[in-house]
């Protein structure tokens, strides 16, 4: 039966015994006839062949979820055998958003490379939707992010860094005039000054009647600059919504209008644009968020991508 239950598999993936003979490369029938011997040993139908497109059946659930824990074993088997004839040739595929693929990896990867030459890396960029998506139906072997909750159940985590929320105010914006106490230099943010408790933060409702510009609705910063801005009582005014932090940097950068939420992380890597930017402090907890490296649970884990969880993480793999 173990070499069939590959077909019904396949079959509960593409929801059509058409389109998984196809992909097969078998004929219709003879694929039907594999899914009805397996159905008279256990017993059960499978599939509900009356509906459009083709379900499982309880029964067919349950014997379906067996199948998965077999594939992956068996998956795993072969990666680890793979891995101790192989152990540097397995590249790793590290996903992230643009930050991270502009400002962090680069430098992660010479680091590691420094000390394990023989290893490459593809390297996957997109949102969190994307990125955990990738991770689950493993295109990617790991990735960076900070909207990763520690109890996800099909993820592991490793804490890499915390990173602190900061506004980011354009110059020509008259409300800075009033703020001159509360605006801290770029120095002091590269440096990790600014967390001091001598760096005072910002009443953040002094810009309740100011435009924002914001990332999209579901991104974590998103999420976390609603909340603090209604903790300090207002709602915040929206100019633009965008996919990616360092889009939104650049419009305020070059437009020089817009009131931006930024990671100190990001400020940091960029040069001093004391001429043209003014960084405020927040008081919220929110505004302190934890980084992750996140693999898939359940999936074996490397050698090479084990060596670099345990070079950069805080947590590292046991």
């Amino acid at each position: 039966m173990f070499s069939e239950i590959k077909y019904v598999y396949t079959i509960f993936l593409e929801k059509s015994f058409s389109k998984a003979a196809k992909k097969l490369y078998i004929s219709q029938p003879a694929l039907s006839n594999i899914v009805k011997k397996i159905e008279e040993e256990i017993g059960y139908q499978v599939f509900d062949r009356s509906t459009i497109p083709l379900s499982a059946t309880k029964e067919g659930e349950y014997f379906i979820k067996c199948i998965k824990k077999i594939l992956d074993i068996e998956k795993n088997m072969k990666a680890y055998f793979h891995d101790l004839k192989n152990p540097s040739l397995t590249p790793i595929i590290i996903g992230g958003s643009s930050y991270f693929c502009a400002y962090v990896f680069l430098k992660l990867i010479k680091k590691y490379n420094n000390m394990f030459p023989e290893v490459y890396f593809d390297i996957f960029e997109g949102n969190v939707n994307n990125l955990l998506k990738g991770l689950e139906e493993e295109k990617i072997d790991l990735i960076f992010e900070t909207a990763i909750s520690k109890d996800t159940s099909n993820i592991n985590t490793y804490f890499f860094d915390y990173e602190y929320l900061i506004l980011c105010v354009p110059i020509p914006m008259e409300i800075n005039d009033e703020l001159r106490e509360y605006q801290i230099s770029w120095e002091n943010i590269k440096n990790n000054n600014f967390l001091k408790d001598e760096f005072l933060p910002v009443p953040l409702e002094k810009f309740k009647d100011v435009p924002f510009i914001r990332m999209k609705p579901g991104n974590d910063l998103w999420k976390r600059e609603t909340e603090i801005c209604k903790n300090a009582g207002f709602v915040q005014k929206t100019m633009y919504q965008l996919d990616q932090i360092l889009t939104a940097l650049h419009i305020v950068i070059q437009t020089g209008s817009g009131v931006l939420f930024v990671r100190d992380t990001l400020v940091k890597n960029f040069l001093n644009l004391g001429n043209k930017l003014v960084y405020y402090k927040i008081k919220d907890d929110l505004a302190r968020r934890e980084i992750y490296i996140a693999t898939k649970k359940g999936k074996y884990v490397f050698n090479s991508i084990q060596k670099f969880i345990n070079l950069f993480s805080k947590s590292p793999i046991k």
